[in-house]
């Protein structure tokens, strides 16, 4: 594939939509794409749902890492960053220089692919917790918690999740995940707001009711979207 070719991703992040909900063609077949890792964990997950979610997420992720790798990546399992971020294992020349990301909410997964800069993403389902309020005293920082306690109650809701879907997706692009505090990041709900840091974050719109946001090293990028389709395999 032309547009997969490393000098066309120089600046650009790639961002794929998975819908979970679908039944994937030949869903069986679907174990064999994964490492023995993934389908031992796969094995553990005791509901159906979660099972199935995890299993087509995880296989999309592993065949679209694939298409970018030329098929060198195949079964082998992931090797794992310091606070244990998946990245590919040694894979030689420009390929140790792609990474990758997943994120998955209720319906949805999404798949994130960089090359020569980290990335990170997160999608959530948006809706209301009565536990929200105290969530965000938690995670926002006081300059974040004063402007959403000044919005109205009808825009709470969306600006709490998208906040803390670009939050999450810092974490994830710098690799510390959830060992870092969420606080450390004052990214708002717009892109007008940056965390600094060398990274930059952006929202993304995948589906009615969900948020997402990702993030990568620099400023030199833009996010392409794109859904990912199981025609190939039927």
């Amino acid at each position: 594939m032309a547009e997969l070719a490393p000098r066309a991703m120089a600046n650009e992040v790639h961002l794929w939509a998975v819908r979970l909900a679908e039944s994937a063609p030949e869903v069986d077949r679907l174990w064999s794409v994964l490492s023995t890792p993934e389908r031992a964990k796969a094995d553990r997950l005791e509901r159906s749902l979660e099972r199935h979610r995890f299993l087509v997420g995880h296989a999309a992720m592993r065949l679209i890492l694939n298409e970018y790798l030329e098929g060198a990546l195949g079964q082998r399992p992931y090797a794992y960053g310091p606070h244990g971020k998946p990245v590919l294992p040694p894979l030689g020349g420009w390929r140790d220089g792609l990474s990758f990301n997943l994120a998955h909410s209720g319906d949805w997964a999404l798949c994130a692919v960089a090359l020569g800069r980290p990335v990170g993403v997160d999608i959530e389902y948006r809706q209301r917790r009565n536990s929200m309020e105290r969530v965000a005293e938690r995670i926002l920082t006081p300059a974040e918690l004063a402007a959403f306690q000044a919005l109205a109650e009808a825009e709470r809701v969306s600006a709490f999740f998208q906040c803390w879907t670009r939050k999450e997706a810092c974490a994830k692009a710098d690799g510390l995940g959830l060992t870092s505090s969420l606080r450390r990041w004052e990214v708002g709900w717009t892109d007008h707001d940056q965390p600094g840091s060398g990274l930059t974050v952006r929202n993304l719109a995948v589906a009615d009711e969900y948020l997402a946001a990702v993030a990568a090293s620099g400023t030199d990028w833009t996010a392409h979207s794109r859904s990912w389709s199981w025609a190939g395999l039927a």
